[in-house]
């Protein structure tokens, strides 16, 4: 955001630079008084005569505004030669109660602050708005809307009921594989301290600096923390919720949970849209006219390799009669190589096909 309104900003370079350098593959992280220094001249210069201006009632406003998962933000701006330049800026954490609306409804939300759409649209009624800009362009309102700890903001304020705890204390005794961690751990096991501590009878994987809670094999429980990363977290993908397990809890199966409880979640089968075409009914292909006139193409797989390289078989049939050709090809030809092997090994002395079935393989050809 900062460098979106580096022109107006003095010296914006040399003020930036240790926060510049520190963006650089090759430079470890380092938060230096310098950079302490920078960061907050370029927070004053943001919130400050050096960027803010003084609304033109003679010039047109124009609003930008956008909603993150847990907080939205809007700027009023007005056009300063290329660039616009922001009259005010705001940005707000959202209410518990509004964080699973929609997203529209947030951006309405941002615009004027109120719980009704209908009041909002009266609201906004009262202006003459130019077109929407595509959300690539509207880099501002999204840097403010924008938390930085958003994938585990939830699990941040997540605090362990003491019925909780003791059902967890009780888990671990059940879970043999647990049960054991806690006895080398009270025997001084070196090994096992290294990775594991109990902190008030909990049991933590510690990783990286990172301590992790272990949930034992306890259904409830783990439906539990897996319903806070997913459930709460509006129903983010199997990506998203194991990248939000991982940074707080353990147990030896996480990963194929996660994947099992996002796939088989009610809410995420019901209301979200299906990514993949839908599978079409089969049918009877029709029977050629004469022979080479329709042919069937596909790949095997030999699970061996010659002494020349040769590890799948190119197979052509011809529909009509039966006739096959098989041709030994190497593990990594490419569509080049199988044009020219059809060439060789077919079109030389049957000429082109009117048609070819195949299973779209990514060797074969598409076109």
């Amino acid at each position: 955001m900062t460098g979106y309104y580096r022109t107006f900003v003095k010296n914006y370079s040399i003020v930036a630079a240790p926060l510049t350098d520190l963006t650089r593959p090759d430079t470890p992280w380092e938060w230096t008084d310098e950079c302490e220094t920078a960061f907050r001249h370029l927070k004053h210069a943001l919130t400050h005569y050096e960027v803010l201006k003084l609304p033109d009632p003679d010039k047109p406003f124009i609003v930008t505004m956008d909603a993150s998962q847990y907080d939205i933000g809007a700027m009023l701006a007005q056009q300063e030669g290329p660039k616009l330049r922001p009259v005010k800026c705001m940005s707000k954490k959202m209410s518990s109660q509004k964080l699973a609306k929609s997203t529209y409804e947030k951006e309405l939300y941002a615009l004027v602050l109120s719980d009704a759409l209908k009041r909002w649209i009266e609201v906004i009624e009262q202006y003459d708005f130019d077109p929407h800009l595509k959300g690539e362009y509207n880099k501002v309102a999204d840097a403010l809307s924008r938390r930085p700890d958003f994938s585990g903001a939830l699990i941040t304020e997540f605090d362990l009921t003491n019925n909780v705890t003791r059902s967890l204390v009780d888990a671990y005794r059940e879970d043999q594989f647990m049960s054991e961690i806690i006895r080398r751990l009270h025997a001084k096991d070196k090994k096992t301290s290294a990775e594991f501590e109990l902190v008030n009878d909990l049991l933590f994987l510690e990783k990286d600096g990172n301590k992790r809670l272990c949930v034992p094999s306890s259904e409830s429980l783990r439906s539990l923390f897996l319903g806070e990363c997913h459930d709460a977290t509006n129903h983010f993908g199997y990506k998203k919720t194991a990248a939000n397990l991982l940074q707080w809890f353990w147990w030896p199966t996480m990963m194929r949970d996660a994947q099992l409880y996002v796939e088989t979640c009610q809410v995420c089968q019901r209301d979200k849209p299906r990514t993949q075409a839908p599978l079409g009914l089969l049918k009877t292909l029709l029977i050629p006219e004469r022979r080479c006139e329709s042919l069937s193409m596909d790949f095997m797989d030999t699970l061996i390799t010659s002494k020349s390289g040769m590890h799948h078989i190119f197979v052509i049939v011809d529909r009509f009669s039966k006739y096959a050709r098989l041709v030994a090809m190497p593990e990594t030809a490419r569509t080049e190589y199988v044009i020219r092997m059809f060439k060789e090994n077919w079109v030389r002395d049957f000429g082109l096909p009117k048609s070819i079935v195949s299973d779209r393989d990514a060797a074969e050809p598409t076109t």
